[in-house]
């Protein structure tokens, strides 16, 4: 008897030390890779093997990548256009007699305005409120973007602007500048004309975006696109002026004028003039 008792504690010290050797249950090994994995979701989803991607260049493994200001983001559109002419616009007011509140308070979508022409210092403001530079050293814009990348593509078409012939202008926030690619309005009509100044095209070069973060994460490029939107209407406002944002067109027929690449594209389109 005494000997199958010390057979049991013996058998029972043994189980006790191999447990205690044992650093890492499986419950503990899974923590300790969760642990490990600091990616987040998003980025993860750019690997369609599933596997974690390379952390991109300058990033540190383990940590998120740090944000780099791309101020050449738009000049990818822009090194494929030679423009018919370059214009150099106002340089824009970083003030102005209406609070940002009491724009927010008065804000109200026209869809009709007076004949009379659009200033081109107002164009000037318009456009830098949507996406001009406010950081010259870093490039960072007026309105923000997913790591930096700042994909969105902002056309306008003139149709009433003193000192500014009709035509389709793409807007380079690098020197605050319009470049002319086309005379006239071919795209008039793929949607309604309210009868405005200008007709502000605002899309993206997707790829700007997905190629680093994945397809499944365009919808960054969308939320971009609607801060650069209320950031114009806003500003719109705050001049006096009458703004309206549409989605109703043919995209189709917009890009293929504008000669615009299946990764990019166009999703709004936003009337400005003058009140009545």
């Amino acid at each position: 008897m005494k000997r199958i008792l010390y057979s049991l504690i013996s058998v029972s010290l043994i189980l006790v030390v191999l447990l205690a050797g044992c650093s890492n249950t499986p419950a503990e090994k899974v923590q300790a890779a969760l642990s490990e994995t600091t990616i987040s979701s998003s980025v993860a989803a750019a690997s369609p093997s599933g596997m974690p991607p390379s952390p991109p260049s300058g990033a540190t493994p383990g940590q998120p990548a740090k944000e780099t200001p791309n101020p050449g983001a738009a000049s990818l559109k822009v090194a494929e256009i030679t423009p018919l002419a370059t214009i150099d616009l106002p340089e824009p007011a970083v003030t102005g007699e209406m609070s940002l509140e009491e724009a927010l308070a008065t804000r109200r979508s026209v869809r009709s305005y007076a004949s009379t022409p659009l200033n081109l210092s107002d164009l000037s403001q318009l456009l830098w409120a949507a996406q001009g530079i406010t950081d010259q050293s870093s490039g960072k814009r007026t309105a923000p973007s997913a790591m930096a990348s700042y994909p969105l593509l902002v056309y306008v078409v003139v149709k009433n602007v003193a000192n500014l012939d009709p035509g389709i202008y793409l807007y380079q926030p690098q020197g605050h500048q319009l470049l002319q690619v086309a005379e006239e309005n071919p795209v008039s009509a793929a949607y309604r004309d309210m009868g405005s100044a200008v007709d502000i095209l605002m899309g993206a070069n997707y790829a700007v975006l997905t190629d680093k973060v994945g397809e499944d994460n365009v919808k960054f490029v969308y939320l971009e696109g609607g801060h650069a939107a209320e950031n114009l209407v806003l500003e719109a406002t705050a001049l006096g002026l009458g703004a309206v944002t549409t989605a109703s067109f043919q995209e189709d027929q917009i890009k293929s004028v504008l000669g615009l690449g299946e990764k990019e594209g166009i999703f709004y389109v936003i009337p400005v003039g003058n009140l009545q």
